[in-house]
């Protein structure tokens, strides 16, 4: 099991609450990397990295893989904080959507409440 997350100064404050706005910009991802047998685990100096070292400063040392921007794009507002908690990478909120690029406006109407799942690795 792993210890609990370091604490980060650098950190901005948590901004998943209600009321807060943000957009979210369609992205296409790079194609899967070949799976081989034993990789991707952690190993010991994997897992004395994330015990020694800010999640902020991991995510620089390890960029994520690229990808490409796509065009489409929705303004979402935080109508209810659901898991939002420090220690988590993942904080959950109920969303409205506030505007929708055009690919998107039927996909996703204004006023339309849905859930968001949103990866924060620079939260610890």
């Amino acid at each position: 099991m792993y210890p609990p997350p370091l604490l980060d100064v650098r950190r901005f404050p948590m901004p998943y609450i209600k009321g807060w706005e943000f957009t979210v910009q369609s992205h296409t991802p790079p194609p899967p990397t070949p799976v081989t047998y034993n990789c991707c685990l952690a190993d010991e100096t994997a897992r004395n990295e994330s015990e020694q070292i800010p999640p902020v400063e991991r995510c620089l040392r390890h960029p994520p893989l690229p990808g490409s921007i796509g065009s489409g794009a929705v303004d979402l507002k935080v109508i209810d904080p659901v898991v939002v908690e420090d220690g988590r990478n993942a904080q959950v909120v109920a969303v409205q959507v506030v505007k929708a690029t055009p690919e998107n406006a039927q996909l996703l109407q204004l006023d339309k409440k849905l859930v968001a799942k949103i990866y924060e690795p620079s939260l610890p």
